[in-house]
């Protein structure tokens, strides 16, 4: 069964126990369990932040959930928002890396979309 590259999977799990980033999704938790990693999360629905979470930690996070083909947790407002609203001359590098994932995975639209913010 197919499962998440080490590296990511790894910076996801860090993501997840250091700052309390957690996941929605429709299926039940027994459902979700039996399905490998990747397909876990493409079942995901949401990203659960906590309000608090600094801006960086959700650039890495957007990042990674795109290098991880999960862009589709990343077009929710809640995520994405403060991101595309940071000031370019504090943020630019972040608002950057962000930009450069979505070129690396050939979502040109996504990253012309952070251009314009």
């Amino acid at each position: 069964a197919p499962s998440l590259p080490w590296p990511l999977r790894g910076l996801l799990d860090v993501l997840c126990s250091k700052c309390k980033v957690q996941f929605s999704s429709d299926l039940k938790a027994n459902d979700l369990e039996e399905l490998p990693s990747d397909k876990q999360l493409e079942s995901f629905t949401k990203v659960v932040l906590r309000e608090e979470t600094p801006l960086d930690i959700r650039a890495k996070l957007i990042i990674t959930l795109i290098h991880l083909r999960a862009s589709h947790l990343v077009r929710d407002d809640d995520l994405s928002k403060e991101v595309l609203e940071a000031s370019v001359e504090d943020f630019g590098d972040l608002i950057l890396e962000v930009m450069e994932a979505y070129m690396n995975m050939q979502e040109y639209q996504a990253a012309i979309r952070m251009r314009k913010s």
